[in-house]
């Protein structure tokens, strides 16, 4: 990370939510925290018996006297900064600071000074100006009352304010928010009183807040309730930092200077000046590249596969379809495909061309490029935009939602473009450039399109300034997934799949899970429609049917399986998203259902589950990750808590490491900031595995090689929709990648399922694609074979039955076994 890019890490603090939660609605699971207090703690005697009396309050008391102060202020001004420091030594490594000021008069007058962004409101009309929108200035006329649906409705805006050393100011959140204590101290810790202290000459409470993000200090002046000062938690930011060099201490402060209620305020306050020659708009447009069409496609430069540079001008007099893609991007494997049957249409016309334009970086070699194309058997010419000059031409932000299409006339003006996969497009495709080697324009429909897009988004924002909840979601269109057909079936290149047997004894199969009984003999057990377990033999015959104890309301899916120190069997079912998992014994008998309260006190949801022992102890231990805040926990099999951790924030994933010479492990959790969380047997953080330019959100460790050591393998989605399978080496090391069939999977299959497919050797890596494909990979990530199975994939499965490899498939059919030879 860049210096001047390190405080991203630390852009999005918990006002975010509660400003956004509260007041746009979104589905975040907000709910104000109880209101339980601690005990009071009492600072050191004074005289005075104002003093006297403040040092009884307990640290909620003091927050919530805080936030009832802002509450009832009728004006409130500062001169807020925040300031970035990072020492190594006696060195000030990073030392930064931005903005952080806000003006307010109710009930609609208002000026905020972020770092990205200015909004004033004087009464009347409502201005706004954002960097990276220089020649853009926001006008509107005046909401009634300012609120934070108000200020976070334009989308741009919002991000802009967002954004930056600290993420959003606290004072929105004080002065407009309901309960924003509540909000904040949602699965947090009880706060304390740490001893006082003083900003410039006035006593100041010290409160203290431990979330999962680290702890924030609230220094509240004693006289007054009203926020001086805000130490913002840095564990995060100081990982990221350390990666591009050695600094020994973070420190994230934001100091509100002069802070002062219910005082007359200038009206200079809430004048606003433009920038010299921006254009006054209503709403700041959202990057789309629509916004280009009509227009010369300037600024884009390629190279081809001998080096030679390309550009828009040597392209001059052809009708140009260019395609940017990557190796990373699953939704390019579709697209390319049907690109290459339009070319294929004008292979014979010198005044249509068409190009795949790789934007992978230098490190990716053209030989990986050419692997790439050869293997979906498209014969695009490819050139390559390492530079990705791409995104600043076309205006599409930081980011580049692959693949992008681009049509350009034969005088270099772009006609039409999209964003993603779309095969609609893909199959009117034909026809335009039909339309463009006769010399007509095709920009106007696309136009149009656009603009009335732009009409619902702005009837968006126009609800959400009127005070009403806004029901257009402007995202919604460009992130919309392709809906993902089951592809017909194939054959796979090397396996042969002879059927074996077929039973619908199970009428609702899914995930399926491979164990050996008493005697040692393979058996299957399959979630058997939602509420119960199937135990199946390997010749496909019915053993039993285990309804378990479920309440109404949940559900399983998914099963996992371990063996304690004395050989008895302990299986878990669950299902992510649902409050609880639960615990069966080998004579599949309901043992616990964890957490107990879950139904009467609800969380986010459970992401995944675990068994195993990672204190080497012999006791079996329960590993349970949430979505949220909530972490990760250890539970004993009679449902105890043992730890918990709350540092991993949406913990979507598990997988229990190797043992050291101790017989201890540690357990790997993806989370929602794309890295792989090290955990001791203790719940303890150790480290963060990064791997640079990808994701994680899936891990799975299995010893696919046959040596005694545990492989990774992660899931990531560099774009929306995207699976693609990554090689992981616990160094930070990418081994590999592959892309999967992109799309969502349309039944809650395992995505990564170790398996063997040959009669002896190292096994593979197995995935699932969402249209019923099947990827095996070796330990390498070498694509080993790959068919379709024609079915909507529910559950799958290999096993050795006799020394032979088997597939065992669960489908809306039922279940079916292939012999592999």
């Amino acid at each position: 990370m860049a210096k001047n890019d390190a405080w991203k890490a630390a852009r999005l603090s918990r006002w975010t939510a509660a400003c956004v939660c509260l007041t746009l609605g979104l589905a975040l699971g907000c709910k104000p925290a109880a209101t339980s207090k601690p005990e009071a703690k009492s600072t050191k005697d004074s005289a005075s018996a104002e003093k006297s009396a403040a040092a009884k309050l307990s640290a909620r008391e003091v927050l919530d006297r805080m936030a009832e102060t802002y509450r009832k202020a009728s004006s409130y001004a500062d001169a807020g900064e925040i300031r970035l420091l990072a020492e190594a030594g006696r060195e000030k490594a990073i030392n930064q600071t931005a903005p952080y000021s806000m003006t307010m008069v109710r009930p609609n007058k208002i000026r905020l000074q972020s770092q990205f962004a200015v909004l004033v409101c004087d009464g009347k009309k409502l201005f706004a100006a954002v960097e990276g929108q220089p020649d853009q200035v926001l006008e509107r006329a005046a909401p009634s009352k300012v609120s934070p649906q108000t200020l976070l409705a334009d989308q741009v805006l919002a991000g802009a304010l967002m954004q930056g050393l600290g993420g959003p100011m606290p004072q929105i959140a004080l002065l407009m928010v309901d309960d924003p204590i509540g909000m904040y101290l949602q699965d947090a810790d009880p706060p304390t009183l740490s001893e006082p202290g003083q900003i410039a000459g006035d006593d100041c409470y010290r409160v203290k807040v431990r979330r999962p993000d680290g702890v924030t200090t609230f220094w509240i002046d004693q006289k007054t309730f009203l926020l001086r000062r805000l130490v913002m938690p840095t564990d995060d930011l100081l990982r990221e930092i350390r990666e591009q060099q050695p600094v020994d201490h973070v420190s994230l402060v934001a100091d509100f200077t002069g802070a002062r209620i219910d005082a007359a305020v200038d009206p200079k306050a809430f004048e606003f000046e433009a920038p010299s020659g921006a254009k006054v708009v209503p709403y700041f447009l959202p990057p789309d590249i629509a916004q280009q069409l009509a227009k010369k496609a300037a600024g884009l430069k390629f190279t081809n596969m001998d080096g030679k540079p390309v550009t828009v001008e040597s392209l001059a007099g052809k009708v140009t379809v260019l395609e940017f893609w990557a190796t990373y991007c699953g939704w390019c494997r579709q697209s390319l495909p049907g690109l290459d049957k339009v070319r294929e249409q004008f292979k014979n016309n010198p005044k249509a061309a068409f190009y795949a334009v790789s934007v992978d970086l230098p490190k990716v070699d053209d030989k990986t490029l050419r692997q790439f194309v050869d293997e979906l058997k498209v014969h695009i010419p490819i050139l390559r935009d390492v530079d990705q000059t791409v995104v600043p031409a076309l205006k599409l932000g930081a980011s580049l939602p692959l693949p992008v299409t681009l049509v350009l006339g034969p005088d270099g003006v772009i006609q039409d473009g999209w964003l993603g996969y779309d095969p609609k497009q893909a199959d009117g495709l034909s026809a335009k450039i039909e339309k463009l080697l006769a010399g007509q324009n095709i920009y106007d429909k696309p136009l149009k399109e656009y603009q009335e897009k732009l009409a619902r988004y702005a009837e968006m924002l126009n609800r959400a300034y009127a005070g009403e909840s806004p029901t257009v979601e402007p995202a919604a269109e460009s992130q919309r997934l392709p809906e993902v057909k089951i592809a017909a079936r194939s054959e796979p290149t090397r396996l042969k799949l002879s059927p074996l047997w077929k039973s619908t004894d199970v009428k609702s199969p899914g995930n399926i899970l491979v164990f050996s009984d008493p005697n040692g003999q393979p058996r299957l057990a399959v979630v058997d429609g939602w509420k119960s377990v199937a135990e199946i033999d390997v010749d496909g015959k019915l053993i039993g049917r285990h309804p378990l104890n479920l309440a109404e309301e949940e559900l399983i899916a998914n099963l996992r399986s371990a063996v304690d120190a004395k050989g008895r069997r302990y299986t878990v079912a669950f299902f992510a998203s649902q409050q609880r998992c639960h615990v069966l014994d080998e004579h599949w008998k309901h043992v616990v259902s964890y957490p107990a309260d879950a139904l009467k006190n609800p969380h986010r949801g459970i992401a995944s589950v675990e068994l195993g022992d990672l204190d080497g102890d012999g006791r079996l231990k329960l590993y349970v990750s949430y979505w949220g805040v909530v972490g990760v926990q250890a539970a004993s099999l009679e449902g105890h808590r043992i730890w918990s951790n709350r540092t991993v924030l949406d913990a979507a994933s598990l997988a229990i490491g190797e043992p050291d010479a101790k017989g201890r492990r540690a357990l790997y959790c993806t989370g929602g900031n794309g890295a792989l969380a090290v955990l001791d047997a203790e719940g303890r953080s150790q480290r963060e595995v990064k791997i640079p330019g990808c994701m994680l959100r899936w891990i799975e460790a299995a010893d696919v090689r046959r040596d005694g050591r545990l492989s990774w393998c992660g899931l990531s989605s560099p774009q929306l929709g995207d699976n693609v399978a990554v090689g992981v080496s616990l160094k930070g090391e990418e081994l590999w990648r592959y892309a999967v069939t992109p799309g969502v999977q349309p039944t809650p299959i395992e995505p990564i399922v170790p398996g063997q497919v040959t009669h002896s050797g190292a096994g593979q890596w197995i995935l699932p694609g969402p249209d019923g494909s099947i990827h095996i990979l070796d330990a390498d990530g070498r694509l080993f074979d790959k068919f379709d199975s024609g079915v909507k994939l529910q559950g799958l499965a290999t096993v050795q039955v006799d020394g032979r490899p088997v597939l065992i498939l669960a489908s809306p059919e039922g279940l079916q076994a292939w012999k592999i030879e």
